[in-house]
């Protein structure tokens, strides 16, 4: 837990009125996500004052994500949302997770959308899949995922 010892990222996620700013130790996100990694490196403008902007990401999404950086755990209420909503959820988190370079989430992701399925017999929706396709590799691990579901 030495990432407490480190500076502040201000992170700005959002556009115009939906704006959000996240604060989150460098050292636990740098150590997660090589795209902040490499935002923070000293060549790079980010890094002197310790600001990275997310202006085509969700404000709640991203929050999500820190969450599951902070606790190692996804806060989904199984009761409260139906499981095709967690579905696309999951896959709107695992494409952030992807966009920032962060394999430990994207692997947790993967590993909560298999209990999902074999826990509830749930299916990801449609919508989930286009959104998947859409936003992510045809090598993506997620795409076979929902392949084998």
């Amino acid at each position: 837990i030495s990432f407490i010892c480190t500076d502040l990222v201000r992170v700005i996620v959002g556009k115009d009125d939906e704006q959000k700013t996240f604060y989150v130790h460098e050292g636990l996100i740098c150590a997660r996500s090589k795209f902040f990694f490499n935002a923070m490196k000293k060549e790079w403008s980010e890094s002197e004052d310790k600001r990275v902007q997310l202006p085509d990401d969700e404000p709640d999404l991203f929050g999500l994500y820190l969450t599951l950086l902070y606790t190692d755990t996804l806060p989904i209420n199984h009761k409260s949302i139906s499981g095709s909503a967690q579905f696309l959820q999951l896959v709107r988190l695992y494409i952030l997770a992807d966009k920032v370079m962060d394999v430990k989430s994207r692997n947790t992701i993967m590993h909560t959308l298999l209990v999902r399925n074999a826990k509830d017999a749930a299916l990801p929706s449609s919508e989930s899949i286009r959104v998947l396709y859409k936003n992510t590799t045809p090598q993506c691990p997620a795409r076979r995922l929902f392949v084998d579901i």
